[in-house]
């Protein structure tokens, strides 16, 4: 189809033009104008005091406000933050390592008074593992993950109601500390009691990390946003 033209002049004014790529059509009239930007293509010269009505329907350019990253900022002071070392932290974890075989064999004579009897029961990689030759594989399964969960909880109640601190890091005087948050919250408690099992894969790479972390952060401490620090030498911002 031809394109078709529609032209009035008035007063010798500017003259008013729409040209879209998707409207074979050109209106041109003789009023003042302001230039609109739309999505399709088209640039809309429009009167102001333009009073008909087009039919073509045009859909705004949508320009979205450009907003940068604004990193989390640590609620600790570095320079009043003495990190714990990998000794104090070692020996914390031995300690908190008995406390868990006392409470798991605590466990087990529950279970041997209720009648379940329980051959072997090892907490290896901060996993139970439970082998009884009068169960079947079902029970089993879910013995072990109920006697796993003593550990996990052992680690995220002390250290959300003590605020980062277990027997044994009272003890070493250690303590965990949300680098975003002045009080560690339960969800992180739990990552990081559950992260212990991350850490101790591939032959415990992740407490390695100790080593090269320049935050001395291990895997799990990473997963939960925490550092270990001496307890009298830090500072929270008020």
């Amino acid at each position: 189809m031809a394109n078709r033209a529609i032209t009035t002049r008035k007063n010798n004014a500017c003259p008013f033009v729409i040209n879209s790529p998707s409207s074979r059509s050109t209106i041109t009239t003789d009023l003042k104008f302001k230039v609109i930007p739309y999505s399709i293509g088209a640039t809309i010269i429009f009167p102001n005091k333009a009073k008909f009505k087009l039919s073509c329907i045009f859909v705004r350019k949508i320009r979205m406000k450009i907003k940068k990253y604004h990193p989390q900022h640590s609620v600790l002071t570095g320079d009043e933050i003495i990190l714990a070392g990998f000794w104090r932290r070692t020996a914390s974890m031995l300690i908190d390592i008995v406390i868990i075989g006392f409470l798991l064999r605590f466990a087990v004579k529950i279970f041997a008074l209720a009648g379940v009897q329980l051959d072997h029961v090892n907490f290896n990689n901060f996993h139970v593992v439970v082998k009884s030759d009068t169960l079947s594989e079902t029970a089993i399964g879910y013995i072990e993950l109920g006697l796993t969960l003593i550990p996990t909880f052992y680690f995220a109640l002390f250290n959300y109601f003590s605020n980062g601190k277990t027997i044994g890091k009272f003890i070493t005087r250690i303590r965990v500390v949300s680098i975003y948050h002045h009080h560690i919250s339960f969800w992180h408690c739990i990552e990081r009691a559950l992260g212990y099992a991350a850490s101790a894969l591939e032959a415990g790479l992740g407490f390695l990390q100790i080593f090269w972390n320049p935050n001395r952060m291990c895997l799990h401490d990473r997963i939960a946003e925490t550092i270990v620090v001496n307890e009298k030498l830090i500072k929270v911002k008020k």
